[in-house]
């Protein structure tokens, strides 16, 4: 059973979502996570993290129509 106060680091963070930790990255500078920041490391709330990204629409992707 998950903890709701847990929090993880950006390798856990991309391992456990199946992202790219360049990608994590890019979500926390944009502050798109929910994170803290202790001396250097970053640690981001995983559950809230993710419940966040399931409910907000993806504004920035550009569609592309597949190629015939």
């Amino acid at each position: 059973m998950e903890n709701k106060n847990e929090v993880v680091t950006i390798s856990e963070f991309a391992k456990r979502s199946g992202l790219k930790e360049n990608t994590v990255r890019k979500l926390v500078k944009e502050d798109k996570v929910y994170y803290f920041k202790l001396g250097k490391r970053i640690y981001i709330n995983y559950p809230k993290t993710m419940e966040h990204l399931y409910n907000s629409p993806i504004n920035d992707i550009l569609w592309h129509e597949p190629l015939a």
